[in-house]
């Protein structure tokens, strides 16, 4: 999906997963989508190895646990959405800046 389109708000990301882990999908998209992999939200039911902890330890990434109740997932979103518009008008600002110094 992410091939085809990066234009995601947000990605909502289950830390332990069969295949491929949160921590390896975070490292493939800061890869290619760096501006995206900020704004990937981990899931985690708690349940998880040390090297996911300190995986989490060393991320800013925004995070819930589960189960997680409808209004704790809305707050989290809201919360991150700010951060990424935030993000957004100093992209523009700092390319605005740059493009009036020339």
């Amino acid at each position: 999906m992410l091939e085809q389109d990066q234009g995601f708000d947000l990605v909502l990301c289950d830390l332990m997963m069969p295949g491929m882990g949160g921590e390896e999908l975070l490292r493939n998209i800061d890869r290619r989508w760096p501006e995206l992999a900020r704004s990937v939200v981990f899931m985690t039911g708690g349940a998880y190895t040390p090297a996911a902890a300190a995986f989490l330890g060393s991320i800013p990434n925004q995070r819930i646990q589960k189960p997680f109740q409808p209004i704790a997932l809305l707050s989290l979103l809201q919360r991150a959405l700010r951060e990424r518009l935030v993000r957004e008008r100093r992209k523009v600002m700092n390319g605005s800046n740059g493009a009036s110094q020339h």
